[in-house]
């Protein structure tokens, strides 16, 4: 009951954040990977690390690092971008003590064949308490396979309210995500 009525109470926050996150955040209009949606992989060989599948969009968003004017080239040739955050239309609270992946700033390479896609490597994270799942249809999948890209629950719902003095704020929807079941592996 406890992690439902937690989970329930993100529908007053519309964006995932933590306190860190907080303290440091800029909303700001440019290109930016979003990991909201994304699944992911572990990468061989890199031990507690994963390669997600994010997608690339332009508009305002919300992380701790500088916006950027368009995408930068890294010394391979790549174009990149970093991973910030945008509100989800819907989530699902996951608790249980799979991994999954962090890529909040995450640094991502857009694919030469797709721009609307980028690929990100991500720190895998477990046991930091219940987590969220965002998709557009209230899927539970998410929470009991694969990896998903995610936030912790009690660093989304915490600092909401210190956001709101930001410039730009205004900017972004004003409609809470919906919450989805709540769901145990």
């Amino acid at each position: 009951m406890k992690r439902l009525i937690l989970c329930l109470s993100f529908i007053f926050s519309l964006i995932f954040v933590n306190s860190l996150f907080a303290a440091k955040a800029i909303i700001c209009e440019g290109p930016y990977v979003l990991c909201a949606y994304a699944k992911c992989i572990p990468i061989p060989g890199e031990k507690g690390k994963a390669l997600c599948t994010c997608e690339v969009k332009s508009g305002y968003s919300i992380g701790n690092k500088n916006c950027q004017a368009k995408a930068n080239t890294n010394a391979d040739g790549y174009e990149t971008l970093n991973s910030r955050y945008f509100p989800v239309k819907h989530y699902v609270c996951c608790h249980n003590n799979r991994s999954w992946a962090n890529c909040y700033n995450a640094q991502c390479l857009v694919n030469p064949q797709d721009k609307s896609q980028a690929f990100c490597t991500c720190p895998m994270v477990k046991n930091q308490g219940d987590y969220m799942y965002a998709n557009d249809a209230c899927q539970t999948d998410g929470c009991e396979t694969g990896i998903i890209s995610s936030y912790v629950v009690k660093d989304a719902i915490s600092d909401y309210d210190s956001l709101k003095g930001l410039p730009n704020f205004d900017k972004l929807p004003t409609t809470a995500p919906e919450s989805c079941s709540v769901v145990g592996a």
